[in-house]
């Protein structure tokens, strides 16, 4: 073996030769993985493709599990995992290669591997991962979640990540960052920007969408202005300040007409003329009572995934259409809520 040849004098080979075989194995392999770890930071810092242990087939894109630190394809490193788990007792996420570094290694925290990790390899979700602002905006939200909705927040990035990407398309500058739409320099081209994410291909305004921006560009407004104080850069602190009340002047003009339509939407779902029959509505409470029962009654017949799916969405649809006062509450319940409660009991 290359390390009890080469590396016999080493102090971590000394104390592993003197291990049961199967346990100096194990150290064998972490130490060839901490190696490998190590020659690929100094590759990351040249610019240079990373490396793993073995070939894995013609795939691209290497992701580092913070268990081992082993280096696997992205594709496969899902079912090491699994392995990782077992053998090692560990249950940490991994890391993508674009943020190897000896600090991200080595202080990877939550939010870096429930949010960060997470994005697609697409170039909105790429922004997300590298631009100072829309990471700082994520940690800030993630930190004021109570109950870590990571889709929820990962959605809030990704869409200041898409105004990002449309401003410097409106700008001509591939250069621009997060921070400077946060600038006054750039209101107009943040502007047009707004209109160009909001509207259709008929031209239609999409007023959800719209009123979210506004929101998301408040919420940024106050992590920037809090990092900025922290840090004691009054001057880029008051820029923001210049650029919030610019904001609120042209809020109105901007965002009164999505404001508009949202309301007026809500108010029609709750005209008499638009609730649905109450003939219907008996039908289909009968279905969703009976049917499960009819599910169930049979002895012989064989369940399958799609007995199961149709089952889960009949008790959904009955807990939340039929049970208003705790409308939504089980259709949300997620496993490990399950478990802490059964603890509790």
């Amino acid at each position: 073996m290359h390390l009890v040849r080469i590396h016999k004098n080493e102090d971590e080979v000394k104390q592993a030769m003197r291990l049961p075989r199967r346990d100096r194995l194990q150290r064998f392999n972490n130490i060839k993985k901490k190696g490998i770890l190590y020659y690929n930071i100094g590759l990351k810092s040249e610019g240079k493709e990373l490396l793993c242990e073995r070939r894995q087939g013609s795939e691209r894109g290497l992701a580092m599990c913070l268990g081992c630190k082993g280096f696997y394809s992205k594709r496969r490193i899902g079912k090491h995992r699994k392995s990782c788990k077992q053998n090692l007792g560990v249950s940490q996420g991994t890391l993508c290669s674009s943020f190897v570094t000896e600090a991200s290694v080595m202080n990877a925290d939550e939010f870096e591997i429930e949010i960060v990790q997470k994005f697609k390899d697409d170039i909105p979700g790429n922004l997300c991962k590298k631009d100072p602002t829309i990471i700082k905006l994520g940690r800030k939200l993630w930190a004021k979640s109570a109950r870590k909705e990571r889709r929820i927040i990962m959605n809030d990035m990704r869409l200041f990540g898409r105004l990002l990407l449309e401003v410097q398309k409106v700008a001509h500058d591939d250069n621009l960052t997060g921070a400077d739409l946060l600038d006054r320099v750039n209101f107009e081209q943040l502007s047009k920007a707004i209109i160009n994410l909001t509207s259709n291909e008929h031209g239609h305004l999409k007023a959800g969408l719209k009123l979210a921006i506004g929101y998301i560009l408040k919420k940024s407004i106050k992590v920037m202005n809090g990092h900025y104080i922290q840090e004691n850069k009054m001057k880029e602190s008051e820029e923001v300040h210049r650029f919030s009340a610019l904001l609120e002047l042209n809020w109105e003009f901007i965002f009164f007409n999505a404001r508009l339509k949202c309301e007026q939407r809500r108010q029609n779902l709750r005209k008499p003329a638009d609730m649905p029959v109450e003939d219907d509505i008996l039908v289909f409470r009968n279905f969703v009572t009976d049917e499960p029962k009819k599910m169930i009654s049979d002895p012989y017949h064989k369940h399958d995934m799609h007995d199961f799916v149709l089952l889960r969405n009949l008790l959904v649809a009955k807990l939340t259409l039929f049970n208003a006062r705790r409308g939504g509450e089980p259709a949300r319940l997620l496993h490990t809520e399950c478990e802490e409660a059964q603890k509790r009991e």
